[in-house]
């Protein structure tokens, strides 16, 4: 369920408060007369919404909301992204139409609306980010699980907990999907209010669900901890083969979270770019200098990533060096810090070795630090 308010636009007086179901489109939301106390017999015919945003889960015509929003609708099919192309629109609400029955003419109210959806309750932040094709990044949130899938997406098609406990028994129910989804491929679960009308952080939700955080604390401890595996029992000492080197760099590479096609490439002695929200592309003759950089020193690239930043043209080439001794170091861990060669194109004289960050996006990788 979902919170409706409804407010004079003008005023902010706020008129109504009710509980809706879905709602997917503030174009098309449907009013009764009582909540704006009208006779029963009449109908509202125009809303007067205009515009309205979306920012995470929230849904307003407000426009102290829309100020901050991610996405501002304007009409059937549109959308204007990002706030500052939000601000050059006109956001002023039209005045409500209503048909009265008795003579069959609508009339235009003196009265303007602010209508705010949003929902109470909870979402799983999966500790992951998304990026699209132009790079924008998003914080990722559990969707469902399914027979043969696990689905995040962004806070806006999250999937919303009522409360405290229906979370923590679906979490205790699939406990062993959202550990497989830490062990196997770096998530790192938390759970936040739905939305800031709802509750600001944990510290502020409503005092019926305080009571469970101490069992969601534990349970969470539990879901996220790596076990221990081989690499903390191994002994990472002396030079490699060919064959531990290739076996290592293919490890890395599934625990990156990259498509199959990168991974069989690399097995035949093939690398991909990853740019622009981790799109793949061949090598270009910057990327080629950067991997001849590393292959000299005898290290084995597996991956390039290039992002184009105010200090250059930055390609960023991740490796396995034949000395066991340097790969704890050179490891991604769970949160995407990595050890590599980042070639700067620009300015080939600020290239250097260090550690950088990076996460998985679109079967590529994206560097986010």
């Amino acid at each position: 369920m979902k919170v409706m308010t409804i407010k004079n636009y003008e005023t902010k007086e706020e008129l109504a408060r009710v509980q809706v179901k879905n709602v997917d489109d503030l174009f098309r939301i449907t009013l009764t007369p009582d909540m704006l106390g009208l006779p029963e017999d009449c109908t509202i015919v125009r809303t007067g919404i205009t515009c309205y945003s979306t920012k995470g889960l929230i849904m307003s015509n407000d426009p102290e909301v829309i100020a901050a929003s991610d996405e501002v609708h304007t009409g059937a099919n549109s959308a204007i992204i990002g706030p500052r192309a939000s601000k050059n629109i006109h956001y002023d609400a039209e005045p409500v139409r209503v048909l009265y029955p008795g003579d069959g003419e609508v009339k235009e109210l003196n009265l303007k609306l602010a209508i705010t959806v949003y929902p109470e309750g909870y979402i799983i932040n999966a500790g992951k980010t998304s990026y699209n094709i132009f790079g924008r990044p998003q914080e990722m949130y559990f969707s469902s699980i399914g027979k043969k899938h696990f689905k995040c997406t962004s806070a806006q098609d999250a999937r919303v907990f009522k409360d405290l406990n229906s979370l923590i028994k679906y979490m205790e129910n699939n406990k062993d999907v959202f550990h497989y989804m830490v062990t196997e491929n770096s998530y790192n679960f938390s759970v936040e209010p739905a939305c800031e009308l709802f509750a600001s952080s944990m510290y502020e939700i409503p005092e019926k669900d305080k009571k469970h955080v101490e069992r969601l604390s534990d349970l969470l401890d539990v879901i996220n901890t790596l076990p221990e595996t081989e690499d903390d029992e191994e002994v990472l000492e002396g030079e490699a083969s060919q064959e531990e080197i290739t076996n290592e760099a293919i490890r890395r590479l599934i625990r990156l979270g990259v498509m199959d096609t990168v991974i069989e490439k690399f097995k035949n002695g093939e690398l991909f770019m990853s740019e622009f929200g981790g799109i793949l592309y061949d090598l270009n003759e910057e990327a080629k200098i950067a991997v001849s950089v590393v292959k000299d020193r005898g290290d084995i690239p597996y991956a390039v990533c290039r992002s184009q930043t105010e200090i250059g043209d930055l390609y960023a080439v991740l490796f396995v060096s034949p000395d066991k001794n340097g790969w704890d170091f050179e490891r991604p861990d769970r949160e995407g810090n990595c050890f590599a060669y980042t070639y700067n194109a620009s300015c080939p004289v600020f290239s250097e070795f260090g550690e950088i960050q990076i996460t998985s996006a679109n079967g590529g990788l994206v560097r986010t630090a």
